[in-house]
């Protein structure tokens, strides 16, 4: 009979345990990873947010806004508000005579002197050296010259620009042959804020450009002129060209401001020396007496009123 196999004596051995310390340890090395990889994820999105920045600000800083045409502009053409925008470019590029947004209103209506190309910086140098007076005329008005005395061009300050009324002396038809006073002088207002577009050669056009806008009376000025330049209607041109043919013609500047009053007085002669009261006062005391006939006698007896 087979002998059972002995059984082998001794103890089974137990795997030893991690020590604690050693877990603590691995997750502080963890938690200190994951802070150093955020630390520098927020660095770089730091300097990559500076870096744009100053990008940025390098940028504003070399451009400077111009004018171009939105369309391409042919010789002769006006500049106006309606054919140009504004563009930024590099400052270092830009010419010395570019014109700029704050600039423009100085060349509005200037003509072009060359092909001009759509989006380009329009330069000074391309438009003509000033304004023609036909440019400046509005397009349903006539420009009329007419000789002036110093009195009307108020001793050459009288300026382009400035608004005057106008003052007509003439000879009134004579209704009443017996009348000596029918036949002299008499003066009424023709016409009430007119527009002065030059005076002599001197324009509108010449002021803007140079920038004129002080006292006329200053410096080396008032200026010297027999002429001056308004900005009529068709029919004030006739009415203005006949009158001036019957008699004289005198301005008188008006307010800046000041709105054309149309007036329709006329004074004479008989106004100045107040003739017309004293008729007006005869006549009255004459026509509100009734002559009554009594007993073969007259006389004014009683003063009534008409009705």
């Amino acid at each position: 009979m087979a002998t059972p196999f002995p059984e082998e004596s001794g103890t089974v051995q137990k795997k030893r345990a991690r020590p604690l310390r050693a877990w603590i340890v691995l997750a502080l090395a963890i938690l200190a990873g994951l802070v150093a990889a955020y630390l520098a994820v927020q660095t770089l999105k730091t300097k990559e947010r500076d870096a744009i920045e100053r990008i940025l600000a390098r940028s504003n800083q070399g451009t400077i806004d111009v004018v171009v045409p939105t369309q391409n502009l042919a010789p002769g053409a006006l500049l106006s508000y309606a054919v140009v925008s504004k563009r930024a470019v590099p400052a270092d590029t830009a010419p010395a005579d570019v014109i700029t947004p704050e600039q423009f209103d100085t060349y509005v209506g200037h003509r072009i002197n060359i092909p001009l190309t759509e989006g380009k910086p329009i330069l000074r140098s391309y438009l003509s050296g000033k304004r023609a007076l036909a440019d400046i005329i509005a397009p349903d008005k006539l420009a009329l010259t007419m000789t002036v005395d110093n009195v009307s061009t108020l001793n050459g300050l009288l300026q382009p620009g400035d608004k005057v009324d106008i003052l007509w002396f003439y000879k009134p038809p004579q209704n009443d042959a017996s009348d000596d006073l029918a036949s002299k002088d008499a003066v009424r207002y023709l016409d009430s804020g007119i527009k002065v577009m030059a005076t002599g050669t001197r324009t509108i056009s010449d002021d803007s450009q140079s920038g004129v806008s002080d006292d006329p009376a200053a410096g080396s000025r008032p200026e010297s002129f027999s002429t001056v330049t308004l900005e009529l209607s068709p029919d004030q041109v006739e009415k203005m060209t006949l009158a001036k043919r019957l008699g004289e013609l005198q301005l008188v500047l008006r307010p800046a401001n000041a709105q054309g009053k149309e007036i329709n007085k006329v004074f004479t002669i008989k106004d100045i020396l107040g003739t017309h009261e004293r008729a007006r006062r005869h006549f009255t005391s004459v026509s509100d007496t009734i002559e009554y006939i009594v007993g073969g006698t007259g006389g004014h007896v009683a003063r009534m009123p008409n009705t």
